[in-house]
């Protein structure tokens, strides 16, 4: 509401990887997700509306980078599909763009076609 009555540009910023500049967006108003770090390891995940569970997972926080989530893999014994720079942010334009990694896409597919459930914040 604060940035429509001010008539500034709303721009949801995580690491600020973006080839195209959306995100430094100059002139506007920037909610930054990049301190939302936590990382939870479910040994069962169970799905949003469901009652069975889905096997392991793992749930990250909108500010989480794939350094971070690649730790805590090595750690607790998982891996993801990420990409090709630890820095990008990992739940982001990353997925959006389906997630192409260059040596982990070959063996197991898009990291979009390896997600299990997105919690969506909207506006309204």
């Amino acid at each position: 509401r604060f940035a429509s009555r001010h008539r500034l540009r709303l721009v949801v910023r995580n690491t600020g990887h973006d080839n195209a500049g959306r995100s430094a967006a100059p002139h506007s108003f920037q909610i930054h997700t990049s301190l939302l770090k936590n990382i939870t390891l479910h040994r069962n995940f169970v799905p949003a509306g469901s009652t069975c569970g889905s096997g392991p997972a793992v749930t990250l926080g909108a500010g989480v980078q794939f350094y971070e989530v690649n730790a805590h893999g090595a750690k607790n014994g998982y891996i993801v599909v990420g990409g090709e720079c630890p820095t990008v942010g990992a739940v982001g334009g990353f997925l959006q763009g389906g997630g192409v990694s260059s040596f982990e896409s070959f063996m197991r597919g898009l990291a979009v076609d390896n997600l299990l459930e997105y919690q969506v914040v909207t506006s309204n």
